[in-house]
């Protein structure tokens, strides 16, 4: 085969997958006129894990309201654990389901709504080991903050799709 067509055919799959609006999933903008947002959280702990989620999603996160484009609020966060499953020989917990569930909306800087409040939730399970409490440990926070940065990422799509089809935004796939 002719060196032109093999580059051609290796060429091809790329340039339709990226034709049909294809994109990988953490790759995402917020919408037109939404440049600057600001979180408001029940406590500042909370404000700066979404804040830094935010930007590592590559939103800019303003320090004050004054001047920002929309208004992230987040209403209630929620760590949740329970008992999956136990050991029938010893009655020892084996497994956990760890959830996160956090409700918030986006207002824009006129006041109007951009998102109405929204529950996003996540579930995992986790496997716990008796010998291992510290990694454990450490494994449970690392699926807490895994959860969260999840959590946004479900919000960044669901503004998206809240700004399509409105006057003047344009909607991004």
């Amino acid at each position: 085969m002719p060196v032109p067509l093999t580059r051609l055919l290796l060429l091809l799959p790329a340039v339709l997958a990226t034709a049909c609006g294809w994109h990988l999933r953490g790759a995402s903008t917020m919408p037109e006129g939404v440049s600057n947002v600001y979180v408001q959280a029940p406590n500042k702990s909370l404000r700066d894990a979404w804040n830094l989620q935010l930007s590592e999603n590559g939103v800019n996160v303003s320090a004050t309201s004054q001047g920002s484009d929309a208004l992230l609020v987040v209403e209630q966060e929620t760590f949740d654990r329970r008992v999956l499953s136990v050991d029938p020989d010893t009655g020892k917990v084996r497994e956990f389901v760890l959830a996160y569930t956090a409700t918030v909306r986006v207002d824009r800087a006129d006041g109007s709504v951009l998102l109405e409040p929204y529950t996003v939730r996540q579930v995992r399970n986790f496997v716990f080991d008796e010998r291992a409490v510290i990694g454990g440990e450490n494994e449970q926070n690392a699926l807490y903050r895994e959860m969260r940065l999840s959590a946004v990422q479900q919000v960044m799509r669901r503004i998206q799709l809240a700004s399509c089809g409105k006057p003047g935004q344009q909607c991004v796939p």
